[in-house]
């Protein structure tokens, strides 16, 4: 603060159970310094802080000389941590007396449309802003916008900038007509009336109409592509026929969902005087089922081939299993195969161009005849993995969330490379292990 500092202020600290309480304060005013105790916080979180003195200076600095710390678990690693501390007001000099009404003017670094930016006059009750409550703003110009048919982008500033978030943008078309699932019937804004018939977690079924000039049908779902929709809409027969079927009609396949309203699912019905019948459906849960089905029956196989492995006769116990030799060589078609395998499995698990470290470390061990080498460089990249993370959360201290994870976001494919490397080593078949000097081994040694 600027001017002369008084001998007492206040600080506020949150007391939500979230954060470590402040006891003590350095204040550096000028070339005095003083270390204050900070009282207990009232049921506000507000404490009085009296200093030795009042002074005249241009600058005061505020450090935290000490705190009353909450001591918590780390989920991730049971390791005790201390709440981070925070201060919600901190009254330093003179009270400034706020206003109950704020016009913040015309902002032109809020939105762009276009590459153009779009003046917006922010005004309202000051108390609703700080609280973060919905901030209603206006176009600067007294003349609407008129964007012409086609796309265009619309982007909003960074809320580290501004210090404002845009979390909503009206757009109007002119004889525009809306059927939303949550409206019933039509009204003065031009909604169609629309009735929700039948609705699960999967589909929906709605009664929407008549949309003389055509309507947009908006479901108020995330947008997402696996959603489509079709209009059945129903024959008038002249003469009525009991024996007849009562789903008669035509049905229009209305594709995939346009992105309307901020982010839902939209379709367009064509005009039409009557009243239609809209299905809505989640195509993706086919897909899901038959994946959980297939998983299903692999399961099943494997519990099978469990018990009937259980099932046949043992072996002799004089086969004890023997470890192969650090120095045993193999085939080299039989290394080969198990570079194949985690060329494969690269691709499919990982990323294609992760394939290309598992190819030059499968041609070295073709070469030398050794797949353990393959299974060596993944405990090395393993290590390597193991070592930077203890490295990295070291180093910065995180926040213990699961935000942490964003600091080693770079390690994972080094990981499933890793993974990879040890598998194309397991693979091959004990049986094929073949001696330092090149004989072939029986399973017994």
């Amino acid at each position: 603060g600027d001017g002369r500092v008084p001998r007492r202020f206040t600080i506020t600290q949150p007391r939500t159970g979230d954060f470590s309480t402040i006891t003590s304060l350095l204040i550096t005013a000028g070339e005095r310094q003083w270390t204050v105790d900070v009282p207990e916080p009232d049921g506000s979180g507000t404490s009085t802080v009296t200093l030795p003195e009042a002074v005249d200076v241009e600058q005061v600095q505020v450090a935290i000389a000490a705190f009353d710390g909450i001591v918590i678990t780390d989920r991730r690693y049971a390791e005790p941590v201390f709440l981070p501390v925070a201060i919600s007001e901190l009254s330093l000099g003179e009270r400034v007396t706020m206003p109950d009404e704020i016009d913040l003017g015309c902002r032109r670094d809020v939105l762009q449309i276009d590459g153009e930016t779009l003046g917006v006059r922010l005004s309202g009750s000051l108390e609703a802003l700080l609280a973060g409550e919905p901030f209603t703003a206006t176009p600067c110009a007294a003349a609407p916008l008129s964007l012409d048919a086609g796309e265009h982008r619309i982007s909003a500033s960074r809320r580290a900038t501004t210090g404002l978030t845009v979390d909503r943008l009206l757009l109007t078309s002119e004889g525009s007509r809306v059927a939303s699932v949550s409206t019933g019937e039509a009204d003065a804004d031009g909604f169609a009336p629309t009735e929700i018939v039948s609705r699960t977690r999967t589909s929906a079924r709605a009664t929407v109409g008549p949309c003389p000039q055509g309507c947009w049908f908006v479901f108020g779902e995330g947008y997402n592509d696996a959603w489509s929709a079709k209009v059945v809409t129903p024959t008038e027969l002249e003469v009525l026929d009991p024996g007849a079927p009562t789903d008669r009609g035509s049905t229009q396949n209305l594709g995939a969902p346009t992105p309307v309203d901020g982010g839902f699912n939209g379709w367009f019905i064509p005009p039409t005087d009557d009243e239609v019948e809209v299905t809505v459906e989640w195509t993706a849960q086919r897909s899901a089922t038959f994946g959980l089905l297939l998983s299903g029956v692999f399961i099943a196989v494997a519990l099978a081939l469990t018990l009937l492995d259980r099932s046949r006769s043992a072996r002799s116990v004089e086969d004890h299993p023997e470890l192969a030799s650090v120095g045993s060589t193999e085939p080299a078609w039989h290394v080969a195969i198990g570079v194949m395998v985690g060329l494969v499995t690269a691709v499919m698990f990982i990323r294609p161009a992760w394939a290309l470290p598992v190819a030059v470390v499968g041609a070295v061990a073709i070469v030398l005849r050794r797949v353990r080498l393959v299974g060596a460089a993944g405990l090395a990249v393993a290590l390597w993995v193991g070592g930077s993370t203890a490295w990295t959360i070291w180093r910065e201290r995180p926040f213990p969330s699961g935000l942490w994870l964003e600091s080693i976001d770079g390690l994972h494919f080094l990981g499933l490379l890793a993974i990879v490397l040890v598998f194309t080593t397991s693979v091959l078949p004990d049986d094929a292990r073949t001696g330092a000097n090149g004989s072939e081994k029986s399973p017994s040694g």
